[in-house]
C-alpha cells in the first residue's frame, strides 16, 4: 500500500491515539484515558482503512467524535489549542474525501 502525504497528519494523530488507548479507569471526561476509550472504535477503523477515500472517510468519523468530546473540556488551554488542530485535520480529511470519493 502506498503512503500518500496528504495522509501524514492523519497517520501521526492515529500513532498517538493508539498510544493513549487503554480502558478510561475515571469518569473525568476531560482525561487523555476517557478520551481514548470514547474514540476507540473509531481510530481502529482508521487505523484498518485501506485506501485514500475509506481512510479519509473514518478520519472524518474519528476527528468529528473526537472534536465533540474535547468541546466538552475548552475549560483546558491544551485542549483549546487541540480543537484548532483537530479541525484543520479534519478539513483535510473532508478534503482529501472530496477528491477521492466518487
Amino acid at each position: 500500500m502506498k503512503k500518500h502525504a496528504s495522509t501524514l497528519p492523519f497517520l501521526a494523530v492515529l500513532s498517538t491515539v493508539s498510544l493513549l488507548s487503554f480502558p478510561a479507569a475515571s469518569k473525568d471526561v476531560c482525561s487523555d484515558a476517557y478520551m481514548a476509550a470514547a474514540i476507540r472504535q473509531e481510530a481502529a477503523r482508521a487505523q484498518s482503512a485501506t485506501g485514500i477515500c475509506p481512510t479519509a472517510k473514518a478520519g472524518i468519523a474519528l476527528y468529528t467524535k473526537s472534536i465533540r468530546l474535547v468541546n466538552a473540556c475548552l475549560h483546558i488551554d491544551s485542549l483549546r489549542s487541540y480543537k484548532v488542530e483537530l479541525e484543520n485535520l479534519l478539513q483535510q480529511a473532508k478534503d482529501q474525501a472530496a477528491a477521492s470519493c466518487s
